[in-house]
């Protein structure tokens, strides 16, 4: 089989256990209902803040936002890839291809790019419904390609780490602390806030939060973002290829 016409089977597999999976197209539309909502729930939260107990929260509003955007987005892209990544281990799809013309590295590479897409696209998206607390369109899109990495590398970690759909709910719970590093980060002064950097997601954040704030000096937080989700994925790769031949 030429490498078109498995690419093309990979994404029609991939695509039908997606469609079939309830959870995974259940939480997507989640996320999507509660964006629209808090569109109007937060400026009214910050209304009532205001004028009731004279707390302005505007300066954290972009905070939050960065959270429910560029992180969720990451995190449930790659939750989905996750899951289908290691449904084609459990059905020793993975493990066949190490020993097929179709090469495994075509199929993580595929799974990869449309996590990638997905998540950079589900960000941009995200934002658009919310329309509070979002910087500037140049910033939102550069912290959605900055972000979406964060979803292979927790594709990876998932289809790595977990033999079965149970233990992948586990690892989600464990790993899920990685998403709120950036939280935590946001309250740290410089440079004790870089720590968090070892995150790929705090990078995308932290420009959402900068443009946010007015402040144009974002540019040179891509390359540092960049640089670490790649030092999270190349070992990743090669701990799944490792998992794949067990």
């Amino acid at each position: 089989m030429s490498h078109p016409s498995a690419a093309r089977a990979i994404l029609t597999t991939d695509a039908r256990r997606l469609l079939r999976d309830r959870f995974l197209l259940g939480a997507s539309a989640y996320i999507l209902v509660v964006a629209l909502a808090l569109r109007w729930l937060v400026p009214w939260l910050q209304a009532e803040l205001l004028a009731g107990n004279r707390v302005d929260i505007t300066p954290f509003v972009p905070l939050g936002v960065s959270y429910f955007v560029v992180v969720n987005a990451s995190v449930l892209t790659g939750m989905v890839g996750g899951f289908l990544l290691l449904e084609s281990r459990e059905e020793r799809t993975v493990k066949a291809m190490l020993v097929t013309p179709t090469p495994l590295s075509l199929a993580l590479g595929l799974l990869s790019a449309v996590v990638f897409l997905t998540g950079a696209l589900t960000t941009l998206g995200l934002s658009l419904a919310l329309g509070v607390g979002v910087p500037s369109t140049a910033a939102a899109i550069t912290s959605a390609l900055v972000g979406a990495p964060m979803g292979i590398v927790m594709m990876l970690i998932l289809a790595t780490v977990a033999s079965n759909k149970v233990e992948a709910f586990a690892v989600m719970k464990i790993t899920g602390f990685l998403g709120l590093v950036p939280i935590g980060a946001y309250f740290l002064p410089e440079p004790l806030q870089f720590l968090a950097g070892v995150v790929p997601v705090y990078w995308a954040c932290r420009i959402w939060w900068t443009a946010a704030a007015g402040d144009p000096g974002w540019a040179w937080m891509v390359l540092p973002g960049l640089l670490v989700s790649i030092a999270w994925i190349v070992p990743l790769l090669r701990r799944f290829r490792d998992a794949a031949q067990r």
